[in-house]
């Protein structure tokens, strides 16, 4: 306010001007509220994930996705392969080979293997 004073703006222009910077001020209070809480739900779910390191020719089983109904119900199979790894991605997405030697047609990501 006594910045405005200083400027000599008149009492319309200075309630607008102090108006804009309330403004101003709540959406970047807003921005650093989320922006908190956002890194509070990444290290509350960072704490169940484990790092899994992989190397080629490794090993590895594959989830599988239950979109189609299955007629064996609980007892249909959790898991597919076994596969190996062939090569990885900067994303942390890997080409998988099954045990005969053909690819799969998509990468996998991590989090299904």
């Amino acid at each position: 306010m006594r910045l405005l004073s200083e400027v000599k703006l008149e009492g319309l222009e200075c309630a607008q001007t102090c108006f804009d910077r309330l403004n101003l001020i709540k959406g970047k209070r807003l921005d650093a509220m989320s922006h908190g809480q956002l890194r509070r739900i990444k290290n509350a779910f960072g704490k169940r994930m484990r790092l899994r390191k992989f190397n080629e020719v490794d090993l590895v089983l594959k989830k599988v996705s239950h979109v189609q109904k299955d007629l064996r119900g609980k007892w249909t199979p959790n898991y597919e392969g076994p596969f190996v790894t062939k090569k990885e991605f900067l994303d942390g997405t890997w080409i998988l080979i099954n045990m005969d030697g053909e690819e799969l047609p998509l990468p996998v990501n991590l989090d299904v293997v």
